[in-house]
């Protein structure tokens, strides 16, 4: 599979690389890096499971972000340690 750029996207679609030239604009800084955290395909779905246990009555609010909050940071912390 090409790279969008050499497979002529950017060019068939102007403004597309919008987002991506912006986020690479400037090197990442502490306060930056949040933008690319690792795991956040995981992360969303930790929080999209716990979304759906509070819409359908499994779990209170509380309870469902609780348990988002600490699922998510679990995978926070498994990605820190992979990639000091």
């Amino acid at each position: 599979m090409n790279c969008p750029e050499a497979a002529g996207f950017y060019k068939n679609n102007p403004g597309t690389d919008t987002a991506i030239k912006q986020l690479s604009l400037n090197r990442p800084t502490a306060n930056s890096r949040g933008v690319r955290f690792g795991n956040f395909v995981q992360v969303r779905d930790v929080i999209n499971e716990e979304m759906e246990a509070i819409w359908n009555g499994s779990k209170t609010a509380s309870q469902g972000l609780d348990d988002a909050a600490s699922r998510g940071d679990k995978l926070l912390r498994k990605f820190e340690r992979a990639n000091k």
